[in-house]
């Protein structure tokens, strides 16, 4: 019995569920763009009025796309002209005639070291496209190579492999 009164009191009636809720009133149209900016848009109307009255920025017209300005007219000159050919960029490691072929291999790559750039800078960088080295056969001896310019970058890279003092 208990138990049957608790539940009679604790329930709803049915049409408490069915009740309709009454729509909250939209506000009116604000026109103060201080009131009106960094809020939502209460309308499209109030959007439109703030686009009109306090956006700085046009109206923006995302695909549309606007004809070219007609092209001022110009007197035919013989022939068309052809296009120059595209030049063909070398090979990163293809020396140019004359040049150094550690340059070749620098250019383009972040310097190792600050001695790397200086060495660089002096050489692969100007006018200058004679060779640095003394002309000549290559030489594979210690005693031959010290003191002297290197005749290639053979002997150059030869030299440091094997006859370099210390670490």
């Amino acid at each position: 019995m208990f138990i049957a009164a608790t539940l009679a009191t604790a329930c709803v009636g049915v049409t408490e569920f069915n009740a309709v809720p009454e729509p909250t009133p939209i506000p009116p149209d604000r026109t103060e763009c201080g009131e009106v900016f960094g809020s939502a848009f209460r309308s499209q109307g109030e959007r439109d009025w703030f686009v009109a009255n306090c956006s700085a920025w046009e109206h923006a017209t995302l695909g549309a796309i606007e004809p070219a300005p007609p092209a001022a007219p110009v007197a035919p000159t013989g022939a068309p002209a052809q296009p120059p050919p595209a030049p063909v960029p070398p090979a990163v490691d293809a020396p140019a005639p004359g040049e150094n072929p550690r340059c070749a291999q620098m250019r383009g790559q972040p310097y190792a070291n600050a001695a790397d750039r200086a060495w660089f800078l002096a050489n692969c960088t100007g006018a200058a496209t004679q060779p640095s080295f003394d002309p000549g056969p290559e030489r594979f001896n210690c005693d031959e190579i010290r003191g002297t310019r290197y005749r290639s970058v053979n002997e150059r890279n030869w030299y440091l492999q094997n006859c370099r003092l210390g670490p």
